[in-house]
């Protein structure tokens, strides 16, 4: 649920009179920023860190370091692609920019399909997962604070870093990064819609 979060911090530093390209590639990785589980992001990359785990045995602080000499480089290239191709078009490509995360135009339809889903256990979205021996449990567990879909709904339309970690670990799991984006007017694999056939008359 980091994406969304991202997607603020990017957004509160986009301005049409000025933006320091810098200044937003090294927010981004700057090692105070609270994520939404209380924690920095150095807090989290020293928890994860094990000098015997190949997968986490690097310094975080040295990954870090390595991260805001990238955002500065990235900065110093938007630096050039603005005097190239203006601000607002650079703007404005940003504002576009849809990767399925909140603040995007397709997050309303992720978020509709996904609270169709949890409201209906034979819902397309858990062909995947319905066989699963979690499934059951989780589809009956929904956490308190989010029990009302109205209130999920609101929540996932301000942005899902303000529910829970509870509630947000929920969604995750009924994987809501997966919901269908597909319009379905033909086949679709993910939901098991098949191709459809021409009539015998055509």
């Amino acid at each position: 649920m980091l994406p969304p979060l991202l997607n603020r911090i990017v957004r509160s530093m986009l301005s049409f009179d000025h933006v320091n390209w810098i200044g937003l590639g090294l927010a981004i990785v700057n090692p105070s920023r609270v994520l939404p589980t209380g924690q920095s992001v150095l807090e989290l990359g020293l928890a994860c860190h094990n000098p015997d785990d190949p997968a986490h045995e690097v310094d975080p602080r040295e990954e870090l370091a390595e991260m805001a000499q990238d955002a500065i480089a990235w900065g110093r290239t938007y630096c050039l692609r603005e005097k190239e191709f203006g601000l607002r078009t650079l703007i404005e490509f940003f504002c576009a920019s849809d990767n399925d995360w909140f603040g995007t135009p397709s997050w309303g339809r992720i978020v509709d399909r996904f609270l169709t889903a949890v409201d209906d256990r034979e819902n397309a979205h858990w062909r995947m997962h319905r066989d699963e021996p979690w499934f059951d449990d989780w589809f009956t567990n929904r956490p308190a604070d989010i029990a009302d879909t109205t209130e999920l709904r609101r929540l996932l339309h301000a942005g899902p870093d303000l529910l829970s970690e509870e509630a947000a670990e929920w969604c995750v799991d009924g994987a809501i990064g997966y919901v269908c984006r597909d319009d379905h007017a033909n086949d679709c694999w993910r939901c098991g819609i098949p191709l459809a056939t021409e009539s015998p008359n055509e």
